[in-house]
């Protein structure tokens, strides 16, 4: 059988390798799921070699695997996640314990804890969504994800340069260098790589997985507002047009036949009215993903457009029927 280990490199060479191949792998959009499972498998495995049991480094790379599973594997891999997030979480009370560190009594502007704050909101992050998927409460993992946000933001004093990683600056290199550096093997946890995600997306996730929560507590109200939130950051942030609007106007289009904005505690059989502006929310989704499509032609872009045409088609429908009823 071959071996893959290269006896050639220390195991600090090895786990530097296979994070930087991680990394690029993202990087370059490369459909290699089973090579970052196998990469990630081989850093939990050299980070064993090199550090204590008590360290942060492997939390780390739990964290990494939880949000591997629910990111890039999918739904059906919402168990695997879970638990290794919750496992994470173990290892880093467990870090947090072993160096008597304390978050909660940091001053706001050390920044030797960003990492560490990095990886707790990442794991909750992935509780949060995995719960979801489970049918848990999932509402506390999601209010823990905004607390850690806050957290990070007032950790640094400049997140939008971090946030903006497309910066070239040198003074923005580094600045970021010079933090990194203090850590060793921090590279997937770096705000300035591809697989931590960017602090923007996280956001707008947030304000989804709430309005998912909410719509499926029958909190219509609450959930059409958490998808108007995600809305406006979008459009502020990425623009009117971009390919991040499409999913959030498929919600609205489906919260808006839900209730009544008038009434929104009694039972509701949606109107013409509410079809309308279900009908208005899936067209701007079928015009921005007809023009994102005929851009881009990728296979991302096609599933949104047909998602897009199958939906405003399936509402006219509807509406179709209900004004034949009413004749």
């Amino acid at each position: 059988m071959q071996n893959n280990v290269n006896i050639l490199q220390t195991p600090n060479e090895q786990l530097t390798k296979h994070e930087t191949m991680i990394n690029e792998s993202i990087l370059n959009c490369l459909n290699k799921d089973n090579s970052i499972f196998q990469m990630l498998c081989k850093c939990i495995a050299f980070s064993r070699m090199i550090y204590e049991i008590n360290d942060w480094h492997h939390a780390q790379y739990q964290c990494c695997f939880g949000y591997f599973y629910i990111n890039w594997k999918g739904e059906k891999y919402a168990l695997q996640a879970e638990s290794h997030a919750e496992n994470s979480m173990k290892l880093i009370s467990y870090y947090l314990n072993s160096t008597s560190q304390q978050m909660n009594q940091q001053n706001s502007d050390d920044r030797a804890n960003l990492l560490i704050l990095c990886i707790v909101l990442l794991n909750y992050y992935t509780l949060a969504k995995s719960k979801i998927i489970l049918k848990k409460q999932a509402e506390k993992a999601l209010n823990k994800v905004e607390q850690l946000m806050d957290s990070i933001e007032k950790s640094k004093n400049s997140l939008e340069n971090i946030d903006n990683y497309e910066d070239n600056s040198k003074q923005f290199d580094r600045y970021l260098e010079n933090y990194y550096q203090q850590w060793n093997h921090c590279t997937l946890m770096r705000l300035d790589k591809k697989f931590y995600p960017n602090l923007q997306n996280l956001k707008v996730c947030i304000y989804c997985l709430y309005g998912k929560i909410a719509f499926e507590c029958e909190k219509y109200v609450v959930s059409f507002d958490q998808y108007m939130q995600a809305l406006k950051f979008i459009e502020k942030t990425y623009g009117p047009e971009s390919k991040e609007m499409i999913s959030v106007y498929h919600a609205l289009g489906h919260v808006s036949v839900s209730f009544d904005i008038n009434n929104p505690f009694i039972e509701y059989q949606s109107s013409e009215d509410d079809m309308k502006k279900s009908i208005d929310y899936f067209k701007k989704a079928y015009e921005i993903s007809n023009k994102i499509y005929y851009k881009e032609e990728s296979f991302r872009s096609m599933v949104d457009l047909i998602r897009s045409v199958y939906l405003l088609c399936t509402v006219y429908m509807k509406l179709n029927l209900n004004l034949d009823d009413s004749e």
